[in-house]
């Protein structure tokens, strides 16, 4: 359990960043992937 719990939080973190950042963490993201 504390382990899918710190994972959790990881998750969250990254979206409340992605949403504050938006287009900047989009073209990052995209860079990453390819």
């Amino acid at each position: 359990m504390g382990k899918l719990a710190v994972v959790s939080e990881e998750l969250q973190t990254k979206v409340f960043v992605f949403e504050n950042n938006g287009e900047g963490v989009t073209s990052s993201l995209t860079v990453t992937k390819y």
